[in-house]
Order: structure tokens, then C-alpha cells, then sequence
């Protein structure tokens, strides 16, 4: 029996859910009629056993990965050969493994060396949803992307919390400005922090958290 669980966010949206040992990340899944996004990609082995159960047969698979820790992209690799000598080779579809689009920050890039470079606001209208991917400063982790999806939800990853040096976490002010001002102008009411339960949480109150904490620098 899986340790992970899939919980749904709305019909057609879902996460697997983090862990702790071994250190994985929030897996968001949002299927549609032809393509699959994935915004991270997590560290458990598990969760290479949930995705076998997406039907993804004949679909695009995108993922979007938030930063380069490895808890965040460990199972890329493992996806990426995951439908590679499944049925739809027999049914004429190319291997999904052709079909796989990857975005992120340089960063990330450095350490996947597959896929691309997430420089611009990126906007993609696939039709059962709608996606904003852009770059977003954090003290956490350089080169941090972040997903809106349909102007509702806000996937941020690990973006807006501290850096780690040992056992010292700390915030660089200014470096957290930027990102308010950034985290302002999204009109998604709900923003998404991977390793958070309540998974989903109210704009404004996630807000108020961190210009709590910048207050206090």
C-alpha cells in the first residue's frame, strides 16, 4: 500500500501528497483530454507508482518543475522512461517519452539538462485549462518558477520560504520585497506551498504571513 495519498483539489485538478522520508515534494496532477501537467515531480518512489494510473495514453505530458532540490525533481528521469514501451507504440502513437515538454529556471536546467528555459512570462491556453508559468524571485532557491492555473490556483513550490544553510534558515530582505511585489500582482485567491497543509490557502492570508515576516527582518 502506497504512503502517499492523491487528494483532489477540484474534478480534474489533484496533488500527491509530500513526505518526509525520503524528502519529496506536493505532486500536482492536472489531466485533460490531451495533455497531462505536472507541476514537480517529488522524491518518493511512490509516486511514480500513482502516475501509472493516469491514463495518459496518446496524451502530451508537461511538467513544470519549481526549483532544482531534489525533492522537487528527483523522479524526473524515472518519468520520463515511465510510458517508454507502453501500449501506445501498438496503437501508432509515438512514445510519450517524445511527447514530454519540460519547463524551469536556469537553475534547474543545470542539473535536468533537458527541456526548457523558463526566461518570460510563459501564457498557454490548452483549452481545459489555462496557465501562467513565470519566473519568481525567492530567498529559498534561485531560479524558482511558479504555475497559476486558471486564474485560481498559484503553485508555488518551496518560493516563499527561507534559505538553508545548515542548520541557519534565513530570509534576504530585500531579495523578499521582490518577491511581495511579484506575489501581489497574481490574481489567483488561492496560492499553493509545497510540504503545507492545508495544501490550498486563502491569497491574502499567505500574504499577511510573509510581509509579517518582512516586517520582522
Amino acid at each position: 500500500m502506497s504512503e502517499l495519498n492523491i487528494i483532489e483539489i477540484e474534478h480534474g485538478i489533484s496533488y500527491i501528497t509530500p513526505s518526509e522520508s525520503p524528502l519529496s515534494s506536493n505532486v500536482v496532477v492536472i489531466e485533460g483530454s490531451d495533455d497531462i501537467w505536472l507541476y514537480d515531480v517529488g522524491n518518493h518512489p511512490d509516486v511514480i507508482e500513482h502516475l501509472k494510473e493516469i491514463n495518459c495514453d496518446g496524451k502530451n505530458i508537461n511538467i513544470v518543475l519549481s526549483h532544482f532540490y531534489l525533492d522537487h525533481i528527483g523522479n524526473l528521469d524515472k518519468i520520463c522512461g515511465l510510458w517508454k514501451n507502453d501500449e501506445s507504440q501498438d496503437k501508432g502513437h509515438p512514445q510519450i517519452k517524445d511527447r514530454i515538454k519540460i519547463y524551469q529556471g536556469k537553475y534547474t536546467y543545470k542539473h535536468t539538462n533537458k527541456g526548457e528555459i523558463v526566461s518570460d512570462d510563459m501564457y498557454i491556453d490548452a483549452g481545459f485549462h489555462k496557465f501562467h508559468i513565470f519566473q519568481l524571485p525567492s530567498c529559498h532557491s534561485k531560479g524558482s518558477v511558479a504555475m497559476e492555473v486558471d486564474g485560481r490556483y498559484c503553485f508555488l513550490g518551496d518560493a516563499l520560504y527561507p534559505a538553508t544553510k545548515g542548520p541557519v534558515r534565513e530570509y534576504n530582505k530585500s531579495l523578499l520585497k521582490e518577491e511581495i511585489n511579484a506575489l501581489e500582482k497574481i490574481k489567483a485567491p488561492y496560492f499553493m506551498l509545497s510540504h503545507k497543509e492545508p495544501f490550498a490557502r486563502p491569497k491574502n492570508v499567505v500574504m499577511a504571513w510573509i510581509e509579517k515576516i518582512y516586517k520582522g527582518l
